[in-house]
């Protein structure tokens, strides 16, 4: 019975799937991309590292080695008129800043 209930509280998990965050604002002359990934209570879980991987290939087309992702992610509720009954927001945007590093050409 403990084995059941350990495999359906897994399979629930992992049903949710992993949010990718979305390329939203970009600027090659700045060498600088916003990724924001929408989230729930639901479906917490954004895969950062998809999103790095995109900004280091686009980085790449400007003539940039890589990209770093700033220290932070910014979070912003958006919806404030759901709550999950303990006062908190359940609807969530968050944004990541990423920066090319390297000059420009030094490929």
């Amino acid at each position: 019975m403990r084995l059941l209930a350990t495999f359906a509280a897994a399979s629930l998990l992992t049903s949710c799937g992993t949010v990718i965050p979305y390329e939203a604002d970009a600027s090659d002359i700045h060498g600088r991309m916003v990724f924001i990934a929408h989230i729930d209570s639901m479906n917490p879980n954004v895969d950062w590292e998809a999103a790095l991987k995109k900004a280091q290939k686009r980085c790449r087309v400007w003539g940039f080695d890589k990209a770093e992702a700033f220290a932070g992610i910014r979070r912003n509720c958006t919806n404030s008129a759901i709550y999950d009954g303990i006062g908190g927001c359940t609807d969530w945007e968050l944004e990541r800043v990423y920066q090319c590093t390297n000059e420009p050409g030094s490929l």
